[in-house]
């Protein structure tokens, strides 16, 4: 790991609230949360694996498994959609990849960067989906949500699928994968 990437705020527990997995678990959760439903049944292990990883000095997690299940509502039946993850801050490669699998197919994508390609696979047989690019990482990513949020506050203009209630899941699946029993 780079000298500049361990002294990075993401690995100082007082400012990022936990390291990596807080804010970049936090982002997936919240898309998976919207995308399969409400996240329940969580349960992780979390451990300090690697003493030379990003984040010594605050002994920042940088293992993280867990699993889960999605509520969901199909054609008015209740069903439960089993999920598990692997985040690994230490690992020698990285790897950035969310696969779901269903009766038909599956789907592959990355969640942190616009370049890689999104893959389905249905009946064996794998194709490469193409989407426009939003214009690729900004200078200040945030920005464009912040003024939406903003102007919304201000005027009631949008709808947004990411809500309190929604991060206060998400919280709570971060809260269980990091063993916690309080919000810290």
């Amino acid at each position: 790991m780079p000298a500049e990437k361990k002294g990075h705020w993401h690995f100082d527990k007082a400012t990022s609230g936990g390291g990596l997995i807080m804010d970049l678990g936090s982002h997936i959760f919240d898309l998976l949360d919207h995308l399969l439903g409400t996240i329940s049944n969580c349960s992780g292990v979390s451990v300090r694996a690697c003493d030379t990883s990003p984040g010594e000095k605050d002994d920042v997690e940088d293992v993280v498994v867990g699993s889960w299940s999605h509520d969901m509502d199909r054609d008015g039946r209740q069903y439960k959609l089993p999920g598990v993850c692997e985040f690994n801050f230490a690992a020698g490669v990285n790897l950035d990849e969310v696969t779901i699998t269903g009766t038909e197919g599956l789907i592959k994508f990355v969640t942190f960067s616009d370049d890689l390609p999104v893959f389905c696979s249905v009946g064996g047989e794998e194709e490469e989906l193409e989407f426009e690019s939003a214009g690729g990482v900004q200078e200040h990513v945030h920005a464009p949500l912040l003024e939406d949020v903003v102007k919304d506050l201000i005027q009631g203009t949008r709808d947004y699928p990411s809500t309190g209630e929604s991060a206060a899941r998400c919280n709570l699946v971060l809260d269980k994968l990091l063993e916690r029993d309080e919000w810290k």
